[in-house]
């Protein structure tokens, strides 16, 4: 077995585990009907020791992919047993990754679920992602070969003490209905949002 081999068994197997702890493998129970939540894919950065040897930057990629491999287990439970629910990742922990901090978390992947859009979602809008964390998703979607496969999105009102990015199915219906396609000379990071309990 080779050294690449045996690094994404490892991988592999921590992600099992991982899933099992957070109890996200228990997709039924994840999709309980619910207001809207966020469900994280790590609640304590000790449960990410298999990604030892990792910069933050490469074990947030790694758990992008591993949250969006997740999601589509989700989705197809969604789809034949929860059809109206909304599920993306979000992508949160920005201001504890990047240059300039001192000491770098990886970011956090979460499960963005509502089982009433209707009812939740009816001021939340989204935009296709342009700003620079945005262009550090699609690079790491890039990276591992599945920038075609998803969208990367941004509130159309961001939250600026939770900076958030979304990342989705293109083809998702219920995500399109949240869409707000805008001309490029609109595209800007104008913060217009107040403090609240809306989802951000």
């Amino acid at each position: 077995m080779t050294e690449r081999a045996t690094f994404d068994d490892r991988l592999a197997a921590g992600f099992r585990r991982l899933l099992t702890q957070e109890g996200l493998d228990d997709l039924p129970k994840l999709l309980t009907p619910r207001e809207w939540d966020e469900v994280p894919l790590f609640s304590r950065h000790a449960r990410l020791a298999f990604l030892g040897g990792l910069d933050p930057s490469e074990q947030s990629r790694v758990l992008l992919g591993a949250a969006l491999d997740h999601l589509r287990l989700v989705i197809a439970h969604r789809d034949a047993s929860c059809p109206r629910t909304l599920v993306m990742v979000s992508i949160t922990g920005w201001d504890e990754f990047g240059a300039g901090v001192e000491a770098p978390e990886p970011l956090q992947p979460h499960f963005w679920i509502t089982s009433d859009p209707e009812r939740d979602l009816k001021t939340f809008r989204v935009r296709l992602g342009f700003t620079e964390r945005a262009r550090h998703v699609a690079g790491w979607l890039r990276d591992i070969g599945r920038l075609g496969e998803h969208v990367v999105l941004e509130p159309m009102s961001p939250t600026p003490e939770v900076p958030r990015v979304y990342v989705a199915l293109p083809d998702d219906p219920r995500i399109a209905a949240l869409l707000v396609v805008q001309n490029a000379n609109e595209d800007d990071e104008r913060d217009t949002s107040e403090p609240g309990d809306a989802p951000r």
